[in-house]
């Protein structure tokens, strides 16, 4: 899932589905489009969403689209590009550049300048399989299961391999100059003020999540393990102001959260065959006993 101002943008193995978020107080999430596919990872900038979109054959294939939604009820997509035969399931989008985690195609750049003819312009072979990517200060990190990535992008065509770290991870945000990793059980925090030497400042507990994103001092973690009473699922939000992580609140509605998406005041969660949960997170100056979050549609 991702969101940007009154659009939300929802992929899976079903299609490719634009919502109208434009105010949940009042109304709940509204699908204004929907295209039908295979679709993984989707990130929005400007009118613009890109997402990767599998292509059943022999061998099957995954492409990155470039959809324009100007006119959300009728997204029109402008251009693809092949990326790779394996999944994906990270892409970050950089001025004009995508930064695609194209399985055993590793990290792949991708110039979307012009929308019609998004060309790839940059290839790191890592020898592991990429699953996600995050970019920030000009390098990429990629979670490639079994290692940590580093690459310099400063120059997007020329992408270079400067760290390779034997770490465990399956998804990871970069914010604050930390890389906020999930790496199976456990949610990693590294220091990346060298962003060529990550350094390990804490491991706490991931509650079995899928998802992250990362706000100011809280992160928000989308679980789809329920194992009461260590981990009831659903979305957490832990704190970070005290330098240890503390879980402010949780919120469980039977939705098996494998996506999210944050701004602060609300957090849109994926839910599996249950749908999309839109839940308020604006927790305000209370006391950590006073913050609730309430489930909105």
């Amino acid at each position: 899932v991702a969101v940007n101002g009154p659009l939300a943008v929802v992929t899976g193995p079903l299609g490719l589905t634009v919502l109208d978020v434009t105010n949940p107080r009042l109304q709940p999430p509204t699908s204004v489009a929907h295209l039908l596919g295979t679709f993984q990872a989707v990130a929005l900038a400007g009118n613009m969403a890109y997402a990767m979109q599998g292509i059943s054959g022999n061998p099957n294939t995954w492409w990155l689209i470039v959809l324009d939604l100007t006119h959300p009820a009728t997204p029109s997509i402008t251009g693809r590009v092949q990326v790779g035969g394996n999944s994906s399931k990270g892409l970050q989008v950089i001025g004009s550049s995508v930064y695609v985690a194209s399985g055993s195609n590793n990290l792949q750049v991708v110039d979307v300048s012009n929308p019609a003819a998004p060309t790839i312009i940059g290839t790191v072979a890592l020898g592991l399989t990429g699953y996600d990517v995050d970019v920030v200060n000009g390098y990429a990190y990629v979670a490639a299961y079994s290692s940590l990535a580093v690459v310099d992008v400063h120059n997007p065509s020329q992408p270079s391999l400067v760290s390779l770290l034997p770490i465990l991870v399956t998804t990871l945000v970069a914010a604050n100059n930390s890389l906020y990793v999930i790496a199976g059980d456990s949610l990693q925090i590294l220091d990346i003020t060298s962003p060529t030497a990550p350094r390990l400042v804490s491991t706490s507990n991931s509650f079995g999540s899928q998802g992250i994103s990362v706000l100011g001092n809280n992160v928000y973690l989308a679980s789809s393990t329920v194992s009461p009473p260590t981990s009831p699922g659903g979305l957490y939000v832990l704190n970070l102001s005290t330098g240890v992580p503390l879980v402010l609140a949780n919120v469980y509605n039977a939705f098996d959260s494998a996506g999210i998406a944050a701004n602060g005041q609300f957090a849109v969660a994926t839910a599996g065959g249950r749908g999309l949960r839109l839940v308020n997170v604006g927790l305000g100056n209370k006391p950590a006993s006073g913050r609730q979050m309430s489930l909105i549609a």
